[in-house]
């Protein structure tokens, strides 16, 4: 999974190819090394604690956590339990 700190966006899938600032054309940009894709803003994850402590758990998304450490992006997720008591 990827981090892509332009769009402030999670995304499973980086793009084939990738449209330079300077209006050149990287292709096979997926299959870049991890230094290449953090210098264009794709992190690759290291740690996400995306897994709900509970199926009722709700993330706290205005409360997430984002760790840039390139080339690798931390993600610390809060939650809520929405269950009734």
């Amino acid at each position: 999974m990827y981090y892509n700190n332009n769009d402030k966006i999670l995304i499973r899938k980086l793009p084939k190819n990738l449209l330079k600032p300077d209006g050149s054309l990287l292709i096979n940009f997926d299959q870049e090394n991890v230094d290449i894709l953090s210098d264009y803003g794709f992190y690759t994850v290291r740690n996400d604690n995306n897994e709900p402590p509970t199926i009722n758990s709700k993330e706290i998304i205005k409360n997430r956590i984002i760790t840039l450490d390139k080339p690798y992006v931390d993600i610390a997720r809060v939650w809520l339990d929405t269950s009734e008591e």
